[in-house]
Order: structure tokens, then C-alpha cells, then sequence
């Protein structure tokens, strides 16, 4: 049972949460105004991840029997002097999250509240990754130059700064929302579809699409080109082997991440047999298994780039299927 100390401090976190959603969200109105689409993203997905952050701590106090209290929201400002201003006030605000969580750590080390204290760890490092974060892009930001009445990116900077190509990539992205992969993930778990979603855009610098079903996911497949596709094992209409069949008999070679709970070798070596490219196991630790998955994605597109692209893409996937044979597509029975 959870203290009414406890209780009532992550009450008030969970409101400093969702307060950072509604700063981030203005953040991500500002930079839409501003037509920096890819700032204008990286807030917006800035913000579902601190909505994430209130809904973790608010499921807790549930868990722990007690009852969460819910006030107003301040209301954020919405206008900035430039690019480089919203992320100083990031940063910043970042920075009285963390103190805000340490505070939390400090009141349950007092309480002797032990599963608190364990809980809390974990936005303890997600602070460190958030501060380091928001740091990096301000000094990406003065570093290129995106000064206050100008959204242009000087070739002076990067012709002389001291930095990687791939880090000036990764700035242009941001800057002009151009996406370095575009991914199409599988999978009927929305829960799980959302938060890799998240996580790939963030961290893998990445344009990703999601599908709940295969023919969902061939449709898609025929309207826009994708870099890869993350496939999940069971899907609601056909397993994830039929749909590998499916691609890879149109001549289709685009790269292709079997990403399932069912961790059994002779389904590894099923899926890697019928074209799959690399094969993820769900576990339990996510930052884990999604930078693995991040770096299975840009390996296997850039070994695939290297073979040469196939030209078979989105015509190759016009075709009817015999998978699906009508409008009304019938369930196709399979072991899980």
C-alpha cells in the first residue's frame, strides 16, 4: 500500500507530465507555423512520450492501491523568438524535470517506500537521456547555424565545423523533415505498434508507417515505397511466413525484421529461410531489443543498397494475391 505522501507527490508529477505534453505540443504548433516539419515532429513526438510518462506513474498508484488526484494544467506559452530559444527552454525544462523526479526518489528513500524507489529508477535514466538529448540538438542548432529570422542551414558551417557526416544528416533531417529510412511495421498489438513507432522515430532518425494486418500492410506497400518492414509472426488475418512468401515471390527484396514473441529456433530459422533478413525476439527489456532492431533496420537497408535496389516495389505488389482472393478475406488457420 502506497503512502498518502507518496501518493500525493506523484499526483502532482503526473500534472507536471502532462503539463510537459502541452509544452511540447506548443513547441511542435510553433515549429509547424514556422514550417520546420521536422522540429515540428520531433515535438510532437515529444509529447505522447511525456502523455506515456503520466500514464506509467498513474497506473502505478492503481497498482500500489492508492488514488491518483488530478488538477488543472498550466497552460503553456506559444511563441518563440526561434528555433534555438524553444530547445534552450527545453533543455531547461528538462532539467527541472529531473530535479522533480530526484525529489520523488529523495521522498521515497524517506518513506522507506522500496518499490517506489525501484520504480523511479527507471525515470531517473530516461532523464539522463532526455537532458543529453535536448543538449545535443541546441548545440546541432547553434553549430549550423539557425539564428533567430532564419531557417536556413549554412554550407560555411558544414564545411568547417568539426563534425560527422552522418551528424549533419541527422540535422537536416530534423530541420528539413526529410527522414533518412522509412519503415512499415506489422503487427496487431497497437499498444506495442505505438511505442515502436516512437522509438524508431526518435532514436532511428526514422519515417515509420504501421499496419494491424497483412493485407493492411500490402496496400500500403502499393501506395508508397518503404525501406523495410519490422513483421510480426502471428497477424489476425495470415501468419507472418505467409506474407514473407508473399513479398518475396513477387521479387520484392526490400529488407524485412520478423519481430515476435514466439522465440522458438525452428521459427528463427523458418523465417530466415523464406527471405526474412534478421529475426527479433520480444523481450523484456525494450530500450534493448529496439536499439538492436534500430541497428538490424540500417544494416540490412545499407547491405541491401550496396547489392543494388530491386525494381520491383510498388508494382510488384499490385497484383492480386492468392492469399486474397476477395474483398471478404478469410481467416487462414494456423499454430501459434
Amino acid at each position: 500500500m502506497i503512502s498518502k505522501t507518496m501518493e500525493t507527490a506523484i499526483s502532482r508529477q503526473i500534472n507536471r507530465e502532462l503539463y510537459s505534453a502541452y509544452l511540447y505540443l506548443a513547441m511542435s504548433g510553433y515549429f509547424e507555423t514556422a514550417s520546420m516539419k521536422g522540429f515540428a515532429k520531433w515535438m510532437r513526438l515529444q509529447a505522447k512520450e511525456e502523455q506515456m510518462h503520466a500514464m506509467k506513474l498513474y497506473d502505478y498508484v492503481f497498482t500500489r492501491g492508492g488514488r491518483v488526484t488530478l488538477a488543472d494544467i498550466e497552460a503553456p506559452k506559444s511563441k518563440w523568438a526561434s528555433a534555438g530559444k524553444v530547445f534552450e527552454e527545453t533543455y531547461a525544462h528538462e532539467q527541472k524535470v529531473t530535479a522533480m523526479i530526484n525529489g520523488l526518489v529523495d521522498l521515497a528513500k524517506k518513506e522507506n517506500d522500496h518499490a517506489t524507489f525501484e520504480m523511479l529508477q527507471w525515470f531517473v535514466k530516461e532523464q539522463v537521456e532526455e537532458e543529453e538529448q535536448a543538449f545535443e540538438i541546441l548545440n546541432q542548432i547553434k553549430i549550423v547555424g539557425i539564428f533567430p529570422g532564419t531557417c536556413s542551414v549554412w554550407t560555411t558551417s558544414l564545411a568547417s565545423a568539426n563534425r560527422s557526416k552522418s551528424f549533419f544528416l541527422s540535422i537536416l533531417n530534423q530541420v528539413t523533415g526529410y527522414p533518412m529510412h522509412s519503415v512499415l511495421i506489422i503487427d496487431d498489438q497497437q499498444d506495442l505498434l505505438d511505442v515502436t513507432r516512437l522509438f524508431l522515430e526518435r532514436y532511428g532518425e526514422m519515417n515509420v508507417d504501421t499496419a494491424n494486418t497483412a493485407k493492411e500492410a500490402l496496400a500500403k506497400m502499393n501506395e508508397r515505397d518503404f525501406d523495410a518492414l519490422v513483421l510480426d509472426f502471428d497477424l489476425p488475418d495470415i501468419s507472418g511466413i505467409e506474407f514473407l512468401k508473399i513479398v518475396r515471390a513477387k521479387g520484392d527484396t526490400i529488407p524485412i525484421i520478423m519481430f515476435t514473441g514466439v522465440g522458438r529456433e525452428n521459427t528463427a530459422i523458418e523465417a530466415l529461410n523464406n527471405g526474412a533478413d534478421f529475426f527479433l525476439k520480444k523481450g523484456e527489456d525494450p530500450n534493448a531489443q529496439f536499439r538492436n532492431m534500430v541497428h538490424m533496420i540500417k544494416q540490412a537497408v545499407e547491405r541491401r543498397s550496396m547489392g543494388g535496389r530491386s525494381a520491383l516495389r510498388r508494382g510488384s505488389l499490385r497484383k492480386p494475391s492468392p492469399f486474397f482472393p476477395n474483398r471478404h478475406m478469410p481467416l487462414i488457420a494456423r499454430v501459434k
